[in-house]
């Protein structure tokens, strides 16, 4: 088994289970809240799992103070090449502990079964790896988007984590039509080509998720939002590598449709 392939270590994980009585003492003095130790375990196998794996980087959001426990205390554990990141294994059967631990920790409930719902998906990826993942990721990015709007008023509707998962579903049917970017070659012409196809069917599964899910809206503002949130994916990847390029990728898928609300409530104010 590789040691890194979407699943932490065996000593990773005994790492988190010996350490979780210290790790609670150390949140409750940063923090005040008080965590039992198996949430402790969870906490800590859940952002170590986000700082060896891209794919779970992109899920729910890591604990600071976990993380800050986990680079002080675990030596030459939770470490991976960026190559290691990337690959992501064998997929399929049940979930590792990490992958259970991951939305645990989350207060929203309903965060909580999206998460795991994209997670679902990723590990019955051994019979389409492509689909799985590009489902996981639509689920994630749609709800976290929901939720930006409905915590900062710009949608009365809660976020819905059925409406998210099918949302997710329509990005996975174009999933299988992606290109990577060295597709039609090395040069800078070439990516410019592949970012802008990929860009294009970006745009296209917004549209028809826009269409059939979110039908008060516009979807060809959608789609041309998804266009550009797209576009700019590789750029960013390109100019800001490592975690901090993730990171900041993933705010940008995010926000096309918070900046959808805010286009369509102020065409609403002016009329």
């Amino acid at each position: 088994m590789d040691r890194f392939n979407r699943q932490l270590h065996p000593d990773e994980r005994k790492w988190a289970k010996d350490n979780a009585k210290e790790f609670a003492e150390f949140y409750a003095e940063k923090t005040g809240k008080e965590l039992t130790d198996e949430q402790a375990q969870r906490m800590l196998l859940a952002s170590g799992y986000r700082l060896v794996d891209d794919m779970a980087s992109k899920g729910v959001a890591g604990d600071k103070y976990a993380v800050a426990f986990i680079s002080a205390n675990a030596g030459s554990l939770f470490s991976a090449t960026a190559e290691e990141r990337r690959d992501p294994g064998p997929l399929g059967g049940p979930l590792t502990p990490e992958q259970r631990a991951m939305p645990a920790h989350n207060p929203n409930p309903q965060l909580g079964m999206a998460a795991g719902a994209g997670l679902g998906l990723v590990a019955v990826g051994t019979v389409a790896p492509v689909v799985a993942t590009g489902w996981a990721l639509g689920t994630a990015y749609d709800y976290g988007s929901d939720t930006l709007n409905y915590s900062s008023g710009l949608s009365d509707s809660p976020p819905d984590v059925r409406k998210s998962v099918g949302v997710g579903g329509i990005f996975a049917a174009f999933s299988p039509m992606g290109l990577t970017m060295t597709h039609f070659g090395k040069g800078i012409g070439a990516k410019i080509v592949a970012g802008t196809y990929n860009a294009g069917r970006a745009g296209t599964a917004s549209f028809g998720a826009s269409s059939i899910y979110s039908p008060d809206q516009n979807p060809g503002l959608a789609g041309g939002l998804g266009f550009g949130s797209a576009a700019l994916s590789p750029i960013v990847r390109y100019a800001v590598p490592g975690r901090v390029g993730i990171f900041v990728d993933s705010v940008i898928q995010i926000t096309p449709g918070s900046l959808q609300k805010i286009i369509e409530n102020s065409h609403k104010e002016t009329k």
